[in-house]
């Protein structure tokens, strides 16, 4: 994307449009697009003219509603009211660190999910894309979710960089919201580092719902119950495997078919069949 303006270059704009584009929010915090997608560094973006000049270039090219005050988070026009499901404990990280501690592709082989395995997917939280992409390599479909916009944003400009079309990303609260999806019509879904959650018991209910009776599988993993791993929620709230095994017997659709599993470098995993 080139802007005609001699102030801003492709490199400073040219992700953040991508990512705030593919957010389709009317009513968004531009802070933290600016200072995700590369154009000013965290500690200076909400102090700088510079920034005041990159948000209203990126309003005026919008043509979208963009408040510019920093350090509130995302405040995005989405219809989901003042209560959002948003997961407790579930900031995260830059996104090039984010990415040293996971190995994606050696977590799904170790779990069995092989390509070609499932046709259809759901994944529930998406954050940077960093699963995203290599299931989505694996299945004919993927259908992911994030309750954070610019998460959505961060993931459809990867997935488009990468010239990978059989994605859907969708900025939705799953948790309060459903799916919005038919019943029983998916083959896996994945929670990832997401069932330190209020009610895990719910969310794997929710999720089993999606997958087909006899032939859907659920896989969940999360950070070993381990106050040395470098990140994580609190250890007070973070689920031991045995905890995720009590809570997928208690929605009554889903057994376990392996697990715990060992996924290196810091995490721990289950694979669950729907009932």
């Amino acid at each position: 994307m080139i802007i005609s303006s001699p102030a801003f270059t492709e490199h400073d704009l040219g992700p953040t449009m991508c990512a705030v584009k593919a957010a389709h929010c009317e009513n968004l915090e531009l802070y933290p697009f600016v200072t995700l997608y590369g154009c000013l560094p965290l500690e200076s973006a909400g102090k700088t003219k510079r920034f005041r000049q990159i948000s209203a270039a990126v309003s005026s090219i919008c043509g979208a509603r963009w408040r510019t005050s920093p350090f509130r988070g995302i405040k995005a026009n989405t219809g989901l009211g003042n209560e959002s499901g948003r997961v407790r404990e579930s900031g995260m990280p830059a996104e090039d660190y984010w990415e040293t501690l996971l190995d994606p592709e050696e977590t799904l082989n170790r779990l069995g999910f092989q390509p070609a395995l499932h046709p259809t997917a759901i994944e529930l939280g998406c954050g940077y894309g960093t699963f995203t992409i290599p299931v989505a390599r694996r299945v004919n479909k993927l259908i992911a979710f994030d309750i954070d916009a610019s998460m959505v944003g961060r993931t459809q400009c990867r997935i488009e960089s990468q010239d990978i079309g059989n994605v859907i990303v969708s900025n939705r609260d799953v948790v309060k919201m459903g799916y919005g999806l038919a019943p029983e019509g998916c083959h896996a879904v994945l929670l990832f580092n997401i069932l330190h959650c209020d009610n895990p018991v719910d969310m794997l209910r929710q999720a089993a719902l999606q997958l087909k009776p006899g032939h859907g599988v659920l896989y969940a993993t999360h950070w070993r119950h381990d106050p040395s791993t470098p990140r994580g929620p609190p250890l007070a709230i973070r689920p031991k495997p045995e905890n995720l095994l009590e809570w997928a017997h208690a929605t009554g659709m889903l057994r376990a078919k392996s697990g715990p599993i060992d996924c290196p470098p810091w995490h721990y995993g289950w694979v669950f069949e729907r009932i």
